[in-house]
């Protein structure tokens, strides 16, 4: 059952992504191209009540520093790779580790992209389009973190987990179809 929710989070996740286009990272243009298209310009996008902002402040060979910012309070620096894929294709690779661990440094890392990808090529920034990137980020993320979060509860590893044999010895667990449908049976739980 565990593992059959799993298969479908992956397979639903993998859908929403494959909705979302192909590889959005890759630009028909070399790493210079894409520095002199992004190096100083801000993008924005509004998602909620709030604006979204980013902006190249600067470059150290193939890597571009960019800032991101809300009109509220928040602020943070990511590096992006610009990865020569060949002749005439540059891949972007952001990287935002903040090491908090939750998962946020992808979502910004997904919006990275798409800010690139208004530079680049004039396309209009989608909210929509990065809540569904971000939330089949999540979808694929959460089995490890529900995991991480019962481990750190139950102070053990949830691979062992399992009734313990006090509770089979009871008849909590470990009891074939065979031995519920007659305990069923023989209960008069539910009779009328």
């Amino acid at each position: 059952m565990h593992k059959m929710r799993n298969i479908t989070l992956a397979a639903v996740a993998a859908s929403l992504l494959s909705a979302c286009g192909g590889d959005s990272q890759v630009y028909a243009m070399s790493a210079d191209a894409v520095k002199k298209g992004v190096l100083g310009k801000q993008s924005s996008y509004s998602m909620g009540s709030q604006t979204r902002f980013m902006k190249a402040v600067g470059s150290v060979d193939n890597r571009l520093t960019v800032e991101l910012w809300n009109d509220v309070s928040w602020k943070q620096t990511c590096e992006v790779e610009l990865e020569k894929v060949d002749e005439g294709n540059t891949r972007i690779i952001p990287s935002c580790a903040t090491g908090s661990g939750d998962g946020s440094d992808s979502f910004v890392e997904m919006e990275i992209d798409e800010h690139f990808r208004q530079l680049l090529t004039g396309t209009p920034i989608d909210a929509d389009r990065i809540m569904m990137k971000q939330t089949a980020s999540f979808a694929t993320q959460l089995p490890g973190l529900q995991k991480e979060a019962l481990e750190a509860e139950l102070g053990q590893d949830t691979e062992t987990f399992g009734p313990s044999e006090s509770a089979a010895d009871e008849g909590w667990g470990g009891s074939s179809d065979d031995d519920a449908d007659s305990d069923w049976a023989d209960s008069d739980w539910g009779a009328k």
